[in-house]
């Protein structure tokens, strides 16, 4: 079976989103690589071709975890720092 050009990238999106939730609410040493790929529906052997070791993936969740955070952050204070009843032309129409 061959996957699009971007299979790859949208699979490790996966994991770092699944990884980035599950470090938050479990820590990083309470979640293990083998349950990690198992809730991503994808065998602990696949995780290797994303990852060096558990380090990379916590540290890749991490800076994940900020660069989504920090893009939201951004996008409500344009909304916010906008006066009322000012569109961008992206949303009008």
């Amino acid at each position: 079976m061959r996957y699009g050009s971007d299979h790859k990238q949208e699979t490790r999106r996966k994991i770092l989103d699944i990884a980035g939730k599950r470090i938050r609410r479990e820590g990083v040493e309470a979640v293990g690589v083998a349950s990690l790929m198992a809730d991503c529906g994808l065998t602990h052997g696949g995780f290797y071709a994303h990852f060096k070791s558990k380090d990379e993936l916590a540290a890749a969740a991490l800076d994940h975890g900020l660069c989504e955070s920090s893009d939201r952050i951004f996008a409500f204070a344009e909304r916010a720092a906008r006066p009322a009843g000012v569109h961008q032309p992206a949303e009008i129409g």
